[in-house]
């Protein structure tokens, strides 16, 4: 009896599994042009499908219709990655019995995705009912040659005054599997005819950098002035990363806001002169611009100094704090700035804006050279242990000529003792 009970439910469940039977199933995948899975099974068992990390790769799903069905979707991703999804579906669709369906994915590989993890991706076609899925082991193949660029600074802001500076720092990352070198990193503003640029020397592969070697670092300063009759408007800011020797490029772009000056300039206004707008200091000295304020008009007036852009790598103060100048007469502002201690080495760039009570009237900028702290160099040591030598041997010779100054003895006579 037992026996018979348990025939019936393999029946049971035979004639319930013919019942349900699938409305579709995924006959075949390719990946970017290669199938990876046909007819009921994956072309090589075991291999992984191989990605690259920044890149873009194509996933064609077929779904053949077994019976009608609606509302269908197909959806491929990527399984594994911390950050966010990794994925692209298809729109709703219906199928018919026999109709074989060729859906087109696309999905784009993050690139800071870590390619020392496992990631799996998968592909699926379902509908509220049921779904067929197919997974496969990927391998994720870093870029032999891939910067990125992480972030670009602009001060003072995206908004600046005709006639005045403005300073871009562009951070880069290397996100491939070769170190970099000679990177050129460039910034312009096409519509004001402006352009510079600078280097930075190299940056390690991504996934061997170390307290040694970094895969990230910022440009120096970048420096622009904008011209001082610029219109209003708003200009394209322009930043250019070329590498691997001029093969490899990446750009970035944003937009700089430009407050035109008014074209009605009146005679006998403030004249601001600066002596000298490029010195150089060692590390922990302390040395002075000097700054001339002519008053052109008639009145006397209040003028100040504010420094700014200064602090990384040096303090500073004013002196005096203001001066009252009459009408027709000039009078001088000193800026001290003092290097600090751990300041890098190089030219450095800081903004002084001369203020006529509560107005800017004059913004300069003027550069600081820093050096390592001052000390001997080796040919100075050398010439002062000569000095110091020779002042030695001719004390010795005096020494010398005093101690042998007195008569000397008669050989062989010995003294003689009175009484």
């Amino acid at each position: 009896m037992m026996k018979k009970i348990g025939i019936l439910v393999m029946f049971l469940l035979f004639f319930v599994s013919v019942v349900s039977a699938a409305d579709f199933e995924i006959i075949k995948v390719k990946v970017d042009g290669v199938t990876v899975y046909e007819d009921g099974g994956f072309v090589d068992e075991g291999s992984l499908v191989n990605l690259e990390r920044d890149g873009n790769f194509d996933v064609d799903v077929f779904v053949k219709g077994l019976n009608n069905s609606d509302d269908v979707r197909v959806k491929a991703w990527l399984g594994g990655y911390e950050y966010g999804d990794v994925e692209d579906k298809s729109g709703i669709f219906d199928v018919t019995a026999g109709v074989i369906y060729r859906k087109g994915l696309r999905l784009s590989i993050p690139d800071d995705i870590d390619a020392s993890e496992d990631y799996t991706l998968h592909v699926e076609a379902y509908s509220d009912e049921e779904s067929d899925r197919k997974s496969f082991g990927t391998w994720i193949k870093e870029t032999r040659h891939s910067l990125k660029i992480q972030d670009v600074i602009v001060r003072p802001g995206n908004s600046v005054d005709a006639g005045s500076p403005l300073f871009v720092t562009v951070r880069v990352e290397n996100l491939g599997d070769k170190k970099e070198e000679d990177i050129k990193v460039s910034v312009s503003i096409p519509g004001l005819g402006l352009s510079t640029r600078d280097y930075i020397d190299e940056l390690a592969a991504h996934e061997v950098a170390n307290e040694d070697e970094e895969d990230s670092e910022s440009s120096d300063e970048l420096f622009l002035r904008i011209p001082k009759d610029a219109a209003d408007g708003d200009y394209t800011l322009k930043v250019n990363v070329e590498y691997d020797r001029g093969h490899g490029f990446v750009s970035f772009e944003d937009v700089i806001s430009v407050r035109g000056v008014d074209e009605e300039k009146e005679e006998g206004k403030s004249l601001v002169v600066v002596d000298n707008a490029a010195l150089s200091a060692s590390q922990g000295e302390e040395v002075s611009y000097k700054l001339t304020v002519l008053n052109g008009g008639e009145e006397a007036q209040i003028y100040s100094v504010d420094v700014s852009g200064e602090k990384l790598f040096a303090s500073s103060s004013v002196d005096p704090s203001f001066i009252l100048v009459q009408g027709g007469e000039s009078g001088s502002l000193f800026v001290n700035l003092k290097a600090r201690e751990d300041a890098s080495q190089g030219v450095k760039s800081f903004v002084v804006k001369v203020k006529e009570g509560d107005t800017v009237i004059s913004e300069v900028t003027l550069n600081l050279e820093i050096a390592g702290k001052a000390g001997l160099d080796t040919g100075n040591v050398l010439v002062l242990g000569f000095v110091v030598l020779i002042v030695i041997l001719i004390i010795l010779g005096i020494v010398l000529l005093f101690t042998r100054g007195g008569e000397p003895e008669e050989p062989g006579v010995e003294g003689q003792t009175y009484y």
